[in-house]
């Protein structure tokens, strides 16, 4: 087609240059630019939501749309020098309808890189907000911990206050009965940090990594919190098999 508008010279900035040359710059930048977009493609193809590439892919868009729209103003600066020229018998007919069809697919690739423009930044965007809410959703979930841990130390007071109270004279079945209690309490807050830590843990995986510093420190409370966990129902197993063993008592040995 740039071959039909051979002939058609058209002056920009003071400076008088064949149509084909003033558009020599923008063509060249363009084809570039689809190159690299065609390899990009190609690698998208078998990861299509690879951040990196969908960001080289929306780069090379953008500079796609601005030289396109450079392309279409030149075009435009040219249209009514063009429009006199085949009035005057400057140019054929020929040549004009080659203008007015290389304005016309100037327009139409421009809308084209534009729509592909938005698709990639509503992708980005996507991805954007989906880590966004992993992030915020760890936020949230790391103020609830905080909350459970403030919780058990009350639990561990507030028996602690408890104990104190029954002085020397109260019985070991109640202070089993008081200990189950507070194993009970404790058992109910370290089983939902367990849960808490587990989803913290699943929502880290996908935000930082498997081999992450993040995902290893996660890991290594949850085990803890585990341990904890498995611990509580044997203190209380414990402390029962305790009660429950046979009291002997000494006699002293009298005189004969």
């Amino acid at each position: 087609m740039a071959g039909n508008i051979k002939g058609i010279k058209i002056e920009i900035g003071g400076d008088t240059q064949p149509l084909q040359n003033a558009l020599k710059k923008v063509n060249s930048a363009s084809i570039e630019a689809a190159k690299e977009l065609k390899s990009i493609d190609k690698a998208l193809k078998f990861d299509t939501g690879n951040v990196t590439l969908l960001a080289q892919k929306q780069e090379v868009l953008q500079k796609q749309v601005s030289t396109t729209k450079e392309k279409l103003e030149t075009l435009r600066q040219a249209q009514a020098q063009v429009e006199a020229q085949f009035k005057s018998g400057d140019i054929g007919a020929d040549q004009y309808r080659a203008f007015q069809r290389e304005v016309v697919q100037t327009e139409n690739i421009l809308k084209g890189y534009e729509n592909k423009l938005e698709n990639v930044n509503k992708a980005l965007d996507g991805n954007g907000n989906a880590t966004k809410s992993n992030r915020e959703q760890l936020k949230e979930l790391q103020n609830e911990q905080q909350r459970l841990a403030s919780e058990g130390d009350k639990v561990v007071s507030s028996f602690k206050l408890q104990e104190s109270q029954m002085g020397s004279n109260a019985s070991e079945a109640d202070k089993l009965a008081l200990a189950e209690q507070k194993i009970g309490k404790q058992s109910e807050v370290v089983a939902q940090q367990v849960e808490n830590l587990e989803k913290q843990l699943a929502l880290a995986k996908q935000e930082y990594g498997e081999n992450s510093t993040e995902v290893n420190k996660l890991e290594t409370q949850l085990n803890e919190s585990k341990a904890a966990s498995t611990g509580l129902p044997m203190k209380w197993k414990t402390l029962v098999s305790q009660e429950r063993k046979p009291v002997v008592v000494l006699k002293r040995q009298t005189s004969f």
